[in-house]
């Protein structure tokens, strides 16, 4: 991934349908390959992003390399000084490290499910850090209760790489496995939720999580501003490689209703 991100088509928004085609050839949006059926769904939904399926890592945890988090934030984002950031689910803080190198002026959040991680957030660069779920903002940090309601319409910008599932509690009676259940579109609707108005929010996700017709509901409300489609794959491995999925930087404005944009970088 190297130099600025080159405009292309614009695609034409179908808010009755919750339809996108492009608005020079009026073909359909990204293929849906790369997807799976999550067991008791019925629903196609995006692989983890090691290819493994429905075999994943507690709390889908698979961190963006820093590499990948710096490129995406200095070329892609524009996101001013003097910015209140948060990052959502975030893991081992590389989204954290690459924010602060671009924008060392910005103010910082985190929150993060999963216990013990808030001291990694203010060493990659966090001012703040949270415990809890971020989708639901049961926050299980006693001294962070109070951004629960605080964080309502405070935040300039919403960043990271979500969790694509979560387990659900059930186990299916076939495999003996959790059964999970796609979590993305939670998070665009929790980020939306602590966005000002006009604040923006960038997610790092698979081109295949586009697709389905069960984004239909969420892009009704919470259509994409822009897309970003990566030449490059990401690598989430912790050794360089990649998968063999499509990304994309996908990007939201909180009241946006006009075009989604789509670019490749």
């Amino acid at each position: 991934m190297t130099g600025r991100p080159q405009m292309g088509m614009t695609t034409r928004w179908n808010a009755s349908t919750a339809v996108v085609a492009s608005a020079s050839t009026r073909e359909p949006g990204p293929s849906v390959a790369g997807v799976a059926s999550w067991p008791g769904t019925g629903m196609e939904e995006p692989m983890s992003a090691t290819n493994r399926g429905a075999e994943r890592v507690r709390h889908d945890t698979y961190n963006t390399e820093l590499t990948d988090c710096t490129k995406l934030v200095n070329l892609c984002l524009e996101i001013p000084n003097e910015a209140r950031i948060l990052e959502p689910s975030a893991g081992a803080g590389h989204w954290i490290r690459a924010l602060r190198a671009f924008r060392p002026s910005t103010h910082i959040e985190a929150i993060e499910i999963r216990p013990g991680m808030k001291r990694l957030h203010i060493m990659s660069g966090a001012d703040m850090s949270w415990e809890g779920d971020f989708t639901t903002w049961k926050i299980t940090d006693p001294g962070g209760i109070g951004i629960a309601t605080r964080g309502l319409d405070h935040f300039d910008w919403v960043v990271g790489n979500p969790p694509y599932a979560r387990e659900t509690g059930r186990i299916s009676s076939k495999t003996g496995k959790p059964i999970m259940e796609e979590c993305v579109g939670d998070h665009v609707r929790a980020a939306m939720r602590v966005l000002r108005p006009g604040g923006r929010l960038a997610f790092l996700l698979r081109m295949g999580w586009y697709a389905p017709k069960a984004r239909d509901e969420l892009f009704r409300d919470h259509h994409p501003f822009r897309i970003t489609v990566l030449r490059e794959r990401p690598s989430f491995s912790g050794n360089g490689r990649t998968d063999a999925a499509s990304y994309g930087l996908f990007e939201w404005v909180k009241g946006w209703r006009g075009d989604t944009t789509i670019r490749r970088f």
